[in-house]
C-alpha cells in the first residue's frame, strides 16, 4: 500500500499539473498528442522486469511502476477536463472583474475537479494491480503480490492464493469506496450515488 500510495500521489501532481498545461494550450496539445500516445501505450507489465534491473525490487521500483501506470488517466482526464470547461462561465467572471488568479481559483479548478476525481477513480485500481503484479515479478518477500508467490510456490495450495487475490479485491473495492464518497462529499453537485 506504500507504492501504490506514494504513486498515486505523485501521479496527481504529475497528470493534474502536466493536464492543465496541455488543456489549456492548443499548441500544447498538438505538440504533446503523439508523445503522450506512444508512452500511455508501453505496457506497464512488459517495464517492470526494466525497473527491477535499475531499481531493485523494493518500495522504489514498485512506486515507479504504479508513477507510470496511473499518471495517463489522471493527466487525459484533467486534459479534456481543462477544455470543456464553460467558456461562458471565464467570459462571465472575467466581465464581473475577475483576475486570472480568481478565474483560476473560482472557475477553472472547482471545473475541472470532476475529471481530477475520475482519472483518479480510474487510476486507483490500476494501480493496486501493477503494485501487486510488480511484487509477484520481482519475488517480493512482502505485500500480497509476494504472499501469493511463497504461498503457491511453497505449498502448492491454492486456498491462500485465492483467499489474497479476494483480499486485493476488496481492498480495491474499499479504496474505491472511499474515493467515491470523499468525491460526494467535495463535488455534491455531481449526484454520482
Amino acid at each position: 500500500m506504500t507504492a501504490v500510495t506514494l504513486g498515486l500521489v505523485i501521479s496527481c501532481a504529475i497528470g493534474v499539473t502536466a493536464g492543465f498545461l496541455v488543456g489549456m494550450s492548443a499548441a500544447g496539445a498538438r505538440l504533446t498528442t503523439a508523445p503522450i500516445d506512444i508512452l500511455r501505450s508501453i505496457p506497464s507489465v512488459a517495464l517492470i522486469p526494466l525497473f527491477l534491473m535499475t531499481l531493485g525490487d523494493g518500495t522504489l521500483m514498485k512506486t515507479v511502476v504504479v508513477v507510470v501506470v496511473s499518471v495517463w488517466p489522471i493527466l487525459l482526464n484533467v486534459t479534456y477536463g481543462v477544455r470543456s470547461v464553460d467558456r461562458m462561465a471565464v467570459d462571465a467572471a472575467r466581465s464581473l472583474g475577475a483576475g486570472g488568479s480568481r478565474i483560476w481559483l473560482r472557475v477553472l479548478v472547482p471545473s475541472t475537479f470532476p475529471a481530477v476525481a475520475t482519472g483518479f477513480r480510474v487510476s486507483l485500481p490500476m494501480a493496486l494491480t501493477v503494485a501487486i503484479s510488480a511484487e509477484i515479478a520481482g519475488g517480493s518477500p512482502s505485500g500480497i503480490g509476494g504472499f501469493i508467490l511463497n504461498a503457491s510456490y511453497r505449498d502448492f495450495d491454492a486456498a491462500p492464493v485465492f483467499a489474497a487475490v479476494v483480499l486485493a479485491g476488496l481492498i480495491g473495492w474499499a479504496l474505491n469506496e472511499v474515493t467515491a464518497a470523499l468525491a460526494d462529499r467535495l463535488m455534491p453537485w455531481e449526484g454520482r450515488r
